[in-house]
């Protein structure tokens, strides 16, 4: 009896260790296969973070907001997942869609205990939107799901309604985007988020619509990052583009009221963003812009301290000492344009938070629907699956 329960005692032994390691060699393989981690974290955010009819939530208020739809939509369309597309536009179509009320084809941004709490678009959301449109009607042209618009006709819509409602003109004639609807007869400074702008959507749009109103806010978004990397008010930067500003009737920019200067979870978007125009397009602009500005400030606080925190104060103070596979996956953006030789170092870094949670991989915590929604950029690119869907053999990424 005694020989017989060491033996199970041997088995059961050799059975742990087996597991154990078969786990190990797992986490290695996810950890470092680009294509693996998107696969992966896709079919884990959809679990956690997207319900059965398309509504994408946020776990910790159980509410929705326009950016998580938009956040879907477009991975949709660059992992292959028609399905999870369809869904996401027709429950966004069905419950955002200010066309009956306001007249409009853009999103109501927020929408909480089964109805629309704000009617407010927000125009980073219906860049992201109109973009996974383009890309849908590209990919899947002819197919969009019955009773919905075809989706290049509700793209050009989307795209006709934010260059109608969502720009503005300084009196020095620039074109800005707005973040939201502004009367006319609003105060002079115009309110910025840098982070809305995206150089390179902003290139798909003019190319699917021909408007040449994209290729100016191409301009714009350069002119705002640049300057404000530079100087906001009378401060000087480091290299750094706050969360938020506002601009004069002379294009100067300046701290906006109420709102936060830092390099924050607003302005961590930045990278990602300029990251599709560099790889897109082979943007000597973002080039310059993360060569000279971004890289600049990070690379040697990584070479020296092998850490890089979340929530950078606008003269480069880290506010608080804490890390975000967000933040990393964005830093990651950087350091690949700009060719720097820590670059798998931080895509690396952004791995490390991947946890197995409620039987899907996510990034850091199951309740993080914004880490989640964005963190995967860095292996995205290098996977090639965050593409140009619209483009040409021969035309870049």
């Amino acid at each position: 009896m005694k020989n017989k329960s060491l033996i199970f005692s041997g088995i059961l032994l050799i059975g742990l260790v087996m597991y154990g390691w078969l786990h190990v060699l797992n986490l290695s393989q996810i950890f470092n296969d680009p294509l693996t981690v998107c696969r992966r974290t896709w079919e884990g955010y959809k679990r956690v973070f997207i319900t059965q009819e398309g509504r994408v939530v946020r776990p910790k208020e159980k509410d929705t907001v326009s950016e998580g739809q938009a956040y879907a939509m477009l991975r949709s369309v660059w992992m292959g997942d028609k399905e999870t597309f369809d869904k996401c536009y027709a429950w966004a179509e069905q419950n955002l869609s200010r066309f009956n009320g306001e007249g409009d084809s853009l999103l109501a941004w927020h929408w909480k205990d089964g109805k629309v709490s704000d009617w407010m678009p927000a125009s980073d959301a219906d860049l992201d939107y109109a973009l996974a449109l383009v890309f849908a009607d590209t990919q899947w042209r002819g197919q969009s799901p019955s009773g919905l618009a075809d989706y290049g006709s509700k793209a050009k819509e989307v795209l006709a309604d934010i260059l109608r409602l969502e720009t503005r003109r300084s009196a020095g004639l620039r074109l800005y985007l707005l973040p939201w609807i502004m009367d006319e007869r609003a105060a002079e400074n115009i309110p910025l988020n840098p982070s809305y702008y995206s150089p390179g959507h902003f290139r798909v749009f003019l190319s699917f619509t021909g408007d040449a109103r994209w290729n100016e806010l191409i301009d714009t978004s350069y002119f705002i990052f640049e300057a404000t990397a530079r100087k906001l008010g009378e401060e000087e930067g480091v290299g750094l583009v706050p969360d938020w500003c506002s601009v004069d009737k002379k294009n100067r920019f300046s701290p906006l009221d109420e709102k936060s200067s830092d390099f924050g979870w607003e302005a961590v978007r930045i990278p990602l963003r300029v990251a599709l125009d560099y790889y897109w397009f082979q943007s000597s602009q973002a080039e310059e812009f993360f060569g000279t500005n971004l890289k600049h400030f990070l690379e040697p606080r990584w070479q020296e301290d092998r850490v890089l925190f979340c929530e950078y104060s606008y003269n480069g103070t880290a506010h608080k000492s804490y890390e975000n596979a967000l933040f990393y996956a964005a830093y990651a953006c950087i350091f690949m344009a700009g060719k720097s030789p820590y670059a798998e170092d931080l895509v690396k870094k952004t791995r490390s938070f991947l946890r197995h949670k409620r039987g899907a991989w996510v990034y850091q915590d199951e309740d993080d629907y914004f880490t989640n929604s964005l963190a995967w950029f860095a292996d995205g690119i290098k996977s090639g699956i965050i593409r140009n869907i619209c483009a040409k053999k021969g035309e870049g990424n």
